[in-house]
C-alpha cells in the first residue's frame, strides 16, 4: 500500500518533533534539570517575580556593551558608516 500525502506529512512532523527531543536529552543532563524540566519550566518561569527579572538584567545586561546590527544599504537607510562615533541621543 502506497503511503498517502497526509501519512508522509504526520511522518515528518513526528520526526522532527523526535529530533528536538533528541537534541534537548543532553542538555538536560549536562545541567541536571531532570527529564521533567520542559514540563517544570513554565510554573519556574511564572513564579518568577518582577523584582527578580529585574536583578537578572542587572546581573547580566550591559548597556555599554552592547551592540547595534543593522542590515541595510547605509546610503539608503542614512545611518553613519560602521567606524563612526554614534551621534548624540536627542533630548
Amino acid at each position: 500500500r502506497m503511503t498517502s500525502a497526509a501519512e508522509w506529512k504526520e511522518k515528518e512532523r513526528q520526526y522532527y518533533i523526535h529530533r528536538q527531543i533528541a537534541g534537548l536529552l543532553p542538555a538536560l543532563e549536562f545541567h541536571d534539570l531532570g527529564l521533567d524540566y520542559p514540563d517544570r519550566y513554565p510554573g519556574i518561569i511564572q513564579a518568577l517575580s518582577l523584582e527578580q527579572v529585574r536583578a537578572a538584567a542587572r546581573t547580566y545586561l550591559h548597556p555599554e556593551r552592547l551592540l547595534r546590527v543593522v542590515v541595510a544599504n547605509l546610503e539608503e537607510a542614512q545611518l553613519p558608516p560602521a567606524n563612526s562615533a554614534p551621534p548624540d541621543p536627542q533630548p
